[in-house]
């Protein structure tokens, strides 16, 4: 393992060798006859900055080690050679980059790390990423707000990750552990452990997922400009494709939930409606395709039954104390790849539920041509303009024949046509 003298150790881990040798004394860190360091004693000086910053001084955890009831050895498994500082600044590295420096800075902090300040020594991982993002995005290519957008729903996407990761470690690791009796150095020794072997695998996970979600967006993008440009050389005859169904099924209220009771409660919720569309979909013939957080995509072979299955799905998220659903039903050719559907059927499909109000059902003309004898009306409720669509679609809302249209908990009414009054509630419907 490489070697570092007391002097390169204080440069790469941001502190003085008065402070390291002070850590030496407190049998905080130890060096070889030749008063060498390891590279895992950058981590060590990080860790007891960050724990005087909360308080615990380096003085007490020197009295813990030698009383026997702390020890830094974890270190040496947990971080074998972190990352240390560089002799750059955020307001050279920005400079190199043609950035503003308060702009990295705020960057930075928009994927959920600590704000730095702009003369803050750089980290050898950060400087990397950095030259990265350079040749990749340069400073011209994007505004500052989209930029700030960008970092901070990856940022709180990956945090989430991390967070998970956590929290399995204190489910199955840590709260068994204490049960048994282990002590905390017990328990800290082995996350080491677990995160030793279990880290690179979270690592490569994370990149596979991400690698499969993108080639599903650049295949959804890719499908969806060839059938435009096929349309338009073919002067629109028909092409043969499979029709389905396709079926988006998302909770309202959703991202306010989350924000309220917590990713945990959120998370219980989707397992719940996970569990609920398997069940429900096999009676009707359907497919669950993915799972979108708050909601399901679906596939159906007849649009009948994608229609007959949305009415059961509503109903019973109510009756299992879920969000309420709403629903957007469209039937047409898909593109089918990796057991995943593609084209404008899925798009139009996803955007109608994005439309639709709690407890709706909406459908288009191709899905209520398909229906025949089963018990489901349509009204109408004209044409409309559709996020990411160009033209107009026309809708229609499906009811039960025996129902009327749900518009909130314990009450029933008609939806009555597009700037009509209700004559019960005495508002204006949403215009279309």
């Amino acid at each position: 393992m490489a070697r570092i003298s007391g002097t390169e150790l204080a440069r790469r881990a941001g502190t003085t060798l008065t402070q390291v040798e002070r850590l030496v004394e407190l049998e905080i860190l130890a060096h070889d006859d030749g008063d060498a360091f390891g590279l895992p004693d950058i981590q060590r000086v990080r860790l007891v900055r960050a724990l005087d910053d909360a308080g615990i001084s380096p003085e007490s955890l020197g009295r813990a080690i030698s009383e026997g009831h702390l020890s830094f050895g974890f270190v040496d498994t947990m971080w074998p050679e972190p990352p240390a500082l560089t002799e750059r600044t955020f307001r050279s590295v920005a400079s190199d980059l043609d950035f503003d420096p308060d702009a990295l800075v705020r960057l930075y902090s928009m994927w959920g790390l600590p704000r730095p300040s702009p003369d803050e020594s750089v980290r050898e991982d950060d400087a990397a990423i950095f030259a990265d993002f350079g040749v990749s995005i340069p400073a011209d290519a994007l505004n500052e707000l989209t930029m700030m957008r960008s970092a901070r729903t990856l940022g709180e996407s990956l945090r989430k990750v991390a967070d998970t990761a956590r929290s399995f470690f204190n489910t199955y690791f840590e709260e068994p552990a204490l049960k048994n009796g282990m002590s905390r150095q017990q328990i800290i020794d082995m996350l080491a452990q677990v995160n030793s072997f279990m880290g690179p695998s979270l690592d490569r996970w994370v990149l596979w997922l991400l690698h499969r979600h993108s080639e599903h967006n650049q295949t959804e993008y890719i499908i969806e400009h060839v059938e435009i440009a096929v349309d338009k050389s073919s002067a629109g005859e028909p092409r043969a494709h499979k029709s389905s169904a396709i079926v988006f099924f998302d909770l309202t209220g959703y991202t306010q939930l989350t924000e309220e009771r917590g990713d945990a409660a959120a998370a219980d919720f989707a397992l719940r409606l996970a569990e609920l569309v398997q069940e429900v979909a096999a009676r009707y013939n359907g497919r669950p395709v993915k799972l979108l957080g708050d909601g399901v995509m679906l596939h159906f072979a007849a649009p009948p039954d994608a229609v007959m299955c949305a009415f059961e799905l509503v109903d019973r998220t109510l009756e299992a104390g879920l969000p309420p659903a709403h629903v957007g039903v469209n039937a047409g050719p898909v593109i089918v790849r990796d057991g995943d559907y593609f084209g404008r059927t899925v798009n139009i499909a996803s955007r109608i539920a994005d439309y639709a109000r709690s407890h709706e059902i909406l459908v288009t003309p191709e899905v209520k041509a398909a229906t025949g004898a089963e018990p489901i009306q349509y009204e109408s409720i004209g044409p409309v303009l559709l996020q990411g669509v160009r033209d107009k679609v026309t809708l229609f809302l499906a009811t039960r024949a025996d129902m009327e249209t749900r518009t909130g908990a314990g009450q029933t009414t008609a939806r009555g046509h597009p700037g009509l009054k209700d004559p019960g509630a005495g508002q204006t419907l949403r215009e279309t």
